[in-house]
């Protein structure tokens, strides 16, 4: 899959491993150390996705150049988005990244598969046929989630994540049945496509019978219209 990805990591084995593991799914990447480099790449450069630190040098020298970073990036760049690695941070810092435009989250330690798989997911909501709407509806209902777990703020860091990840998984759900329900009218639309073609076709044959190239006509208007 040739799409652009921009990791930002001030730990080099960290930015490496993430880069490494993208380039095995054909994913071209370019990388980061801070702020400031990554700001430099994104003026360059197009980029679908921002992995980045939370936890990194900012542009005054900060510790949280990874929020900057995410503020930047929504400011400049609305339409790329960003998963955010909250250092070895409260389930708070990652609504927190989320409530301002963070796309998704992982929280250090963490696995690269559990990455790759918020990555991959991205990519699945850009094949809908509506992709600004589709994401548009997708973040709302986060934002929505995310407002249901801010009232209740007696909850323990770990029953906020257990709920956090619960509510996901429901929102994704939803959107996979969406995604199946839409390979159908995909299907359905290549098979009309076809239909008026070969009625096309016909026609063609049929140039000198006028009744039969009326009906063919309809017919090819009708497909034509549904499609």
């Amino acid at each position: 899959m040739s799409v652009n990805i921009l990791v930002v990591d001030d730990e080099f084995e960290i930015k490496e491993m993430i880069s490494n593991a993208l380039k095995k799914y054909d994913y071209k990447t370019d990388s980061a150390g801070g702020y400031i480099e990554a700001v430099d790449f994104l003026q360059k450069n197009e980029y679908l996705l921002v992995i980045t630190d939370k936890n990194m040098p900012g542009k005054d020298g900060g510790s949280e150049g990874g929020m900057e970073l995410l503020d930047f990036i929504k400011n400049n760049y609305p339409s790329t988005e960003v998963i955010i690695i909250t250092g070895y941070a409260t389930i708070d810092s990652a609504i927190f990244a989320m409530r301002n435009g963070a796309f998704d989250y992982v929280m250090k330690p963490f696995r690269i598969d559990n990455l790759l798989n918020k990555v991959h997911k991205l990519f699945e909501y850009h094949s809908f046929i509506n992709i600004d709407n589709t994401l548009s509806v997708y973040k709302n209902i986060q934002q929505k989630m995310i407002g249901f777990i801010d009232t209740h703020s007696m909850m323990n860091e770990e029953e906020k994540q257990e709920l956090l990840e619960k509510l996901v998984e429901i929102n994704d759900f939803f959107f996979r049945t969406l995604k199946a329900r839409e390979k159908v009218i995909i299907e359905q639309r290549e098979a009309l496509s076809n239909v008026s073609n070969y009625l096309e076709q016909i026609r063609e044959f049929n140039i000198g019978n006028e009744g039969i190239s009326t009906l063919l006509i309809k017919a090819v208007e009708e497909s034509n219209r549904r499609l």
